[in-house]
């Protein structure tokens, strides 16, 4: 990274996305009824593990922070959102979900859950043939879901 940069932590249009496409907000303008839904964010979601006897540090070696979960009909659903302007390593990162996927299923086990769905939230600056030719049809054989700006919500709750 370059110091003082505009990367990492002091990316701020990353946030925006994030903001834009928070899933509470977008169900709750959706009329969907949200009550039987648990939501995590981040570090919420070891904090959630750890109440039920995983921890992820000791299992992993390493906390993983979702950008949000939700667990919806006994069934885990990860979104990582990932959004980018310019060439930058965020492009390389959707090619570590395969594994993240893999943690993530152990995740929904250790909760007694009967699977993980999941999901890249992409902004269309990866909607290209850069990353369509072979990156995303490579994600999405892994099991992963890819989409870009929003998420059909009929394709998880209905």
């Amino acid at each position: 990274m370059i110091e003082n940069g505009t990367g990492g932590v002091n990316t701020q249009t990353g946030k925006f996305f994030e903001i834009e496409t928070d899933l509470i907000t977008n169900l709750t303008n959706a009329n969907i009824d949200i009550s039987n839904i648990t939501f995590c964010k981040q570090h919420d979601f070891p904090r959630l593990l750890k109440s039920k006897g995983f921890d992820m540090k000791k299992h992993f070696g390493k906390k993983f922070l979702p950008d949000e979960a939700f667990i919806y009909n006994n069934h885990l659903y990860i979104i990582e959102k990932k959004y980018q302007q310019v060439n930058g390593s965020v492009d390389e990162k959707i090619q570590t979900g395969p594994y993240k996927k893999l943690v993530f299923d152990e995740c929904a086990t250790a909760l007694g859950l009967n699977g993980c769905t999941y999901i890249y939230l992409l902004s269309e600056s990866f909607n290209v043939e850069k990353y369509t030719l072979h990156q995303i049809p490579y994600l999405r054989n892994q099991g992963i879901q890819v989409y870009f700006s929003k998420i059909p919500i009929q394709t998880i709750f209905f």
